[in-house]
């Protein structure tokens, strides 16, 4: 597949995940959904594990909430990560869970868009 400038390439996608993954059965926490790259690779190294992602952009939700029809060991929540311990016991019903991860980078998109708006 080619990769366009609306696409989001995840930097260091296996080692981050390979490193995140140490319970195939375990609980997992990505604290900032996108598109789903990361959580789409964590859920294929999953068996029975389960995975909660984050995110407050409504087209994120859109394709979390479509990964949720296809997955059901996943669950998306539309708000900030930093609210993350009422969510993962409200879904998990524990109050640890075994990895967090977040890409704290910029989605080359949104900083497209922001150089239109700031140059009309």
């Amino acid at each position: 597949m080619t990769k366009t400038m609306a696409e989001h390439i995840s930097v260091m996608l296996n080692e981050s995940v390979d490193m995140l993954v140490t319970d195939v059965n375990g609980l997992y926490v990505d604290g900032t959904f996108g598109r789903g790259g990361h959580t789409r690779l964590v859920l294929e190294k999953l068996n029975k594990g389960r995975l909660l992602g984050f995110d407050k952009d409504p087209v994120a939700i859109r394709h979390g909430k479509s990964l949720e029809q296809e997955d059901t060991r996943f669950t998306i929540v539309q708000d900030s990560f930093a609210n993350m311990a009422e969510h993962i016991s409200a879904v998990f019903g524990v109050n640890k869970v075994d990895g967090v991860m977040m890409d704290l980078g910029f989605l080359l998109p949104r900083l497209m868009m922001l150089s239109v708006v700031l140059a009309s």
